[in-house]
């Protein structure tokens, strides 16, 4: 994964700690309880929520075209459909099983991706003991693949990350913008799903958060 860095005129870090906290979805009482090792209650939902994205993007497709499938062969006429194979010269039905393939074999994928995330979750949350990292923070922009039907098609979005001492911590467009890069930060996660809690400038000396059980 390739390092992309964000110019741009960085503001005081000082002045800065507002609006990453706006982009990364955290309140300051969150981020003292952070301070203090422990994961809010108020960020376990969006933990939660980061977990199963994968799942409920190819969910909510394949279940979309479900619904069209049923649509189709409750209200279409079945000449209709032939005449309409015959037109784009193949199977209606064929074409319609692969559709139906490539969505479940889309969902499976993202069970597999957030089934392991889910999983260091859970421990996270019995435990609610968030870690911290200090040190240079820079961002990364990639390309993966998109969840759904665009997969089929080989379609890339875009995906970014925040990266601390050679961990990677992935975050939304406008926390990638937000962040003034390669500057010194603390960055708080949950250690068993790597999940992003809170980050802020690092200003003064460090607070001391209970020490947090680190993936095998």
């Amino acid at each position: 994964m390739s390092y992309i860095e964000y110019v741009t005129s960085e503001p005081e870090a000082e002045n800065l700690l507002p609006d990453l906290a706006k982009a990364n979805q955290f309140t300051m009482e969150e981020l003292a309880l952070n301070r203090a090792g422990k994961i809010a209650d108020g960020q376990m939902l969006k933990l939660a929520t980061k977990a199963i994205k994968p799942i409920r993007t190819s969910g909510t497709v394949l279940l979309g075209w479900l619904i069209f499938l049923f649509v189709i062969k409750t209200f279409v006429p079945g000449l209709a459909l032939r005449l309409a194979g015959m037109w784009l010269g193949k199977s209606l039905g064929a074409l319609f099983a692969a559709i139906t393939l490539g969505c479940v074999i889309s969902v499976l994928f993202a069970l597999w991706h957030s089934g392991r995330m889910t999983i260091g979750l859970l421990s996270d949350l019995s435990k609610g003991v968030a870690a911290v990292k200090e040190g240079r923070v820079s961002v990364s922009r990639d390309r993966a693949d998109i969840q759904g039907m665009a997969r089929l098609y080989g379609e890339k979005d875009e995906v970014y990350h925040y990266v601390i001492q050679e961990q990677y911590f992935e975050v939304d467009q406008l926390a990638f913008e937000t962040l003034a890069s390669r500057q010194n930060y603390r960055l708080y996660y949950a250690p068993r799903s790597g999940l992003l809690l809170s980050i802020e400038p690092s200003l003064g000396a460090p607070p001391k958060p209970k020490p947090a059980e680190t993936p095998a």
